[in-house]
């Protein structure tokens, strides 16, 4: 059975670990900001599409020459 020896990090190593840990969690927030986003845009979208559908459908009701 090995015996293992914690020795305990230094302070320098500590704060880059939780600079990492802060650098992550924010990527994290942000893609899931990110992704609201895009589900909103996807939404924007198909009703900007139907409106467009709709004003074609309309504007062929006039008569050109």
């Amino acid at each position: 059975m090995a015996n293992s020896v914690r020795i305990p990090a230094d302070p320098q190593q500590s704060r880059v670990t939780k600079d990492l840990n802060e650098n992550i969690t924010g990527i994290s927030d942000l893609s899931h900001a990110n992704q609201e986003a895009n589900a909103q845009v996807a939404e924007v979208s198909q009703d900007l599409n139907k409106n467009s559908v709709d004003l074609s459908q309309l504007v062929s009701r006039f008569k050109t020459q």
